[in-house]
């Protein structure tokens, strides 16, 4: 399923403290994959989403640094424009507030650079993103992503 935002009614959210939510830099593009392997590795597209953010100019991924520790990362106009998402959080650091910091400040640059609203595309926990106003778009499931399947023999 996929899920609608109006990014004019995304209300703010501070960072748990001691953690830093900014804008990735072009030469932490490494560390960050490395991440998402290790933390999500049954998730490779979200490696390849996110190695296109850092494409973008300027680059589409958020990330958020805990005692200059990477704790998690956020994209958007990944594999479609105007499309949030992968957002992902160290196991060990969620449920304190770390994703919806990062997801409102990856929602926040999207309003910057013109969208009005994002589409989040194949919600994997839609209860998270309803809490931050999004509501499911009828009709979407499934979505446009797919699998490319592969034959053996």
């Amino acid at each position: 399923m996929d899920m609608l935002i109006r990014l004019y009614a995304v209300a703010d959210r501070p960072p748990p403290p001691d953690v830093t939510v900014r804008r990735a830099m072009a030469y932490e593009r490494t560390e960050v994959l490395e991440c998402i392997q290790g933390w999500f590795p049954h998730t490779p597209g979200w490696v390849d989403e996110c190695a296109l953010a850092f494409a973008r100019q300027p680059v589409a991924c958020h990330i958020a640094i805990e005692e200059g520790k990477l704790v998690g990362f956020a994209v958007y106009d990944s594999t479609y424009r105007g499309f949030f998402g992968p957002i992902g959080v160290d196991p060990t650091s969620q449920s304190r507030g770390v994703g919806s910091a990062l997801c409102i400040a990856t929602l926040n640059a999207m309003s910057a650079v013109g969208y009005a609203y994002a589409v989040i595309g194949g919600v994997g926990a839609p209860e998270f993103f309803a809490r931050l106003g999004a509501t499911p778009i009828d009709g979407s499931d499934p979505g446009p992503y797919w699998r490319i399947e592969t034959k053996k023999g």
